[in-house]
């Protein structure tokens, strides 16, 4: 099984929408390994560590817009440092 490390910058109205928690909760549930994060922008990153499967179906969750989120655009990009978490998280 090959794992890949992602970046996954998501921008639209994501803050105070619950999009976090709805994320961290997909996440755990499909397997993915990482955490979000709310960026000063107002935009949200999620470095996120799974198989291709597994980080195609975050993004699916992504795209159905979390929370009471209005996902506006998603961009991912390969993502080469060591993800230590033992499961996805919230950081603040």
């Amino acid at each position: 099984m090959i794992m890949k490390s992602v970046q996954i910058i998501i921008s639209g109205d994501v803050q105070g929408v619950s999009f976090r928690d709805s994320t961290r909760t997909g996440a755990n549930i499909i397997g993915i390994k990482g955490f979000v994060r709310n960026l000063s922008g107002g935009s949200v990153e999620i470095i996120a560590k799974g198989t291709e499967e597994q980080i195609k179906k975050l993004i699916e969750l992504i795209k159905t817009n979390p929370g009471s989120s209005k996902v506006k655009e998603i961009n991912v990009k390969d993502y080469n440092s060591e993800i230590n978490e033992e499961n996805f998280e919230i950081k603040y």
